[in-house]
């Protein structure tokens, strides 16, 4: 049985306020095209898949190190490439914007002595 379907099995028996509509699953299947799907690197700002298979690694433990709260009033959002980003695309943004502008951002040892006015103007947008 798929793992998924077992996990859930006690959910699924066990609801009261919740039922599943098997034909509308049914429908929603027929319906649903998996091709037209895209993994968010197909999305993201900064072609990250463009990058070794390192550094691809280094770029994601970049991004979820520093990656932050995004809302405020107003919210942090950058430019890059022309564009207003904001959210974890923003994030992106930034540090894609700094591998362009050949800050070794991916770099350990860099990143251990970055200095604070390095590392603001890598997250340079529309509030400081």
């Amino acid at each position: 049985m798929n793992k998924i379907i077992e996990s859930a099995k006690f959910v699924v028996d066990n609801s009261q306020q919740v039922t599943i509509n098997s034909q509308e699953v049914d429908v929603f299947c027929d319906y649903f095209n998996h091709e037209h799907i895209k993994h968010w690197f197909d999305e993201a700002p900064f072609d990250i898949r463009k990058l070794s298979i390192k550094d691809r690694l280094h770029f994601l433990l970049v991004f979820n190190a520093i990656s932050f709260s995004y809302w405020g009033d107003p919210k942090w959002n950058i430019k890059y490439n022309s564009e207003e980003l904001d959210g974890a695309y923003g994030m992106i943004g930034a540090v894609g914007r700094a591998i362009e502008n050949i800050l070794p951002i991916l770099d350990a040892r860099y990143l251990s002595s970055i200095s604070k006015s390095t590392f603001f103007k890598i997250l340079e947008g529309n509030i400081v």
